[in-house]
């Protein structure tokens, strides 16, 4: 192979590898966390202190159009803690959840939050140039952190392959009411509603910018296609919190 064509097969690769974000390079400087793909670079309130990023492998369900399938994915966590409290028992906090199908011939379906679950308080699909975001306020649980929250999401999945959820969370251990009364979102009492618009007050001021904090449009990722194709089923479906 001449030196020309080993460049052009070096760059081919290298391309390819970008795309699929297997080269990824991610960072958290201060409260500013940056990341080469998906393309984006946030800054986090300074209420809140950087704990660090934790790495785990998940499965994912499928069961659209055929009996269940389960995929495995990649997550990174990086979290942040509310300045005032105490490392490890937050009541306030807010977290970047980048989910990375590893499985071949799985994508990620949308809509992510489905607009009609019964812990969803609030949801709306927002459109920013061509990009189009998933922002819901719900009842939910934070594996490991917190058995019952109020949070407030904002979701992107029009990469295809890559899942991202920027959240902002309080522990309803800190409030008037049991996670029940939270759960039970059809008998809120006046008071509830005023909380829960304050809570939305709040999580206005965690993250900017908001809620466009992708850098690109990302009409150009090709989805994946193949015989053995499966959509994953919501993550949002995995945050519910425990039952009564």
């Amino acid at each position: 192979m001449t030196f020309s064509g080993r460049l052009l097969w070096s760059l081919g690769i290298a391309a390819a590898v970008m795309l699929t974000g297997c080269a990824t390079q991610r960072e958290v400087a201060g409260n500013r966390f940056v990341s080469e793909f998906p393309k984006m670079e946030i800054e986090v309130s300074k209420e809140f202190k950087y704990v660090g990023m934790q790495e785990i492998g998940g499965a994912s369900q499928s069961r659209f159009g055929g009996p269940p399938a389960t995929g495995r994915r990649s997550d990174e966590f990086y979290n942040w803690n509310e300045v005032k409290r105490k490392e490890g028992a937050p009541y306030r906090a807010f977290y970047i959840k980048i989910a990375t199908l590893v499985s071949p011939n799985w994508n990620w379906h949308t809509p992510a939050i489905d607009r009609n679950g019964k812990y969803i308080l609030d949801y709306d699909m927002l459109t920013v140039g061509d990009i189009q975001y998933e922002k819901a306020v719900r009842v939910a649980r934070v594996k490991g952190r917190a058995k019952c929250v109020l949070m407030e999401s904002v979701t992107n999945t029009s990469y295809k392959k890559t899942f991202v959820e920027i959240a902002y969370w309080e522990s309803v251990k800190d409030t008037p009411y049991t996670c029940a009364q939270w759960k039970d979102k059809g008998n809120y009492t006046d008071a509830q509603k005023q909380y829960v618009a304050g809570f939305r007050k709040r999580a206005d001021l965690a993250f900017s910018p908001k809620p466009a904090f992708l850098s690109y449009s990302v009409n150009s990722v090709k989805e994946e296609a193949g015989p053995e194709k499966r959509e994953a089923l919501p993550l949002a479906d995995e945050d519910e919190p425990p039952e009564d």
